[in-house]
């Protein structure tokens, strides 16, 4: 188990890891002549057992215990798909530019009702189109905030339709889906309504629906030529809902919110 990372610069030690104990001063002259450790290098004690590290081996070492608790990330901390990949709590989480979101807990009988009829009703008009439904628990990589190359943003939306086959393998969708869905739960509007619209529109996505079960109501955006959203007047239970994506698709939502 990692007990202390500490990086040296200038004969001072700084924290580097969350389970960091700052030294004293003397102890971190005394460590950067026993090794001869460079500037921004890195000093390990583990089991009492000091290592000394430079700068650039640390990213290819894994010398940090595994991540089985949710509660071991530092929520204000930045993350990439490749950290999300080594991940094993049983917690949903979502990455918005690296940024850590928890997913709401199981959702209500209302919520999965929703996204049961649309997957009906798309999967059906979609049968022999070239177009597929796919419904959540997906990774969705996203291209936007990119740090160094690697992925910072992964979601799970509740369904998204997918024209483009290459971008569907085998850890999930790579790119923008043609249209996205997301049902709203309680504490997570902000969001969706927020974060989740940037990165989309960023992304790509040519149309975003956000459904909320309690106001009946579904908001839609379609991107247009500036690669921007554009919003559609709110539809409500009464009123008849056609993609822009889907030429010829239509549901009546009120077989959609019914209850």
């Amino acid at each position: 188990m990692v007990k202390i990372m500490l990086a040296i610069r200038e004969n001072q030690f700084y924290p580097f890891h969350p389970c960091s104990q700052l030294a004293s001063h003397s102890e971190a002259t005394k460590m950067s002549s026993l090794f001869n450790l460079r500037p921004l290098s890195c000093v390990v004690v583990i089991n009492g057992l000091i290592l000394g590290l430079k700068a650039n081996d640390m990213s290819s070492m894994d010398i940090s215990s595994k991540i089985t608790k949710l509660s071991q990330l530092d929520p204000n901390g930045q993350y990439t798909y490749g950290d999300y990949l080594t991940w094993q709590f049983k917690e949903r989480v979502e990455l918005i530019r690296g940024r850590l979101f928890k997913m709401s807990p199981a959702p209500s009988s209302v919520h999965q009702r929703i996204i049961s009829r649309l997957h009906i009703k798309l999967g059906i008009f979609l049968l022999g189109k070239s177009c597929e439904i796919i419904g959540a628990p997906i990774d969705v990589r996203l291209p936007v905030s990119l740090k160094k190359g690697k992925i910072t943003t992964v979601l799970q939306p509740d369904l998204c339709v997918v024209c483009n086959p290459g971008i569907i393998d085998e850890k999930g969708i790579d790119g923008a889906p043609d249209l996205v869905i997301e049902v709203l739960s309680p504490g997570n509007s902000k969001r969706e309504m927020n974060d989740k619209f940037q990165v989309y529109e960023e992304a790509g996505v040519s149309e975003y629906w956000i459904i909320d079960p309690a106001l009946q109501i579904v908001l839609i955006y379609v991107l247009n030529e500036e690669h921007r959203f554009i919003g559609l007047a709110p539809l409500v239970s009464d009123d008849i809902l056609y993609s822009k994506t889907l030429d010829g698709f239509s549901i009546n939502l009120g077989e959609v919110f019914i209850h």
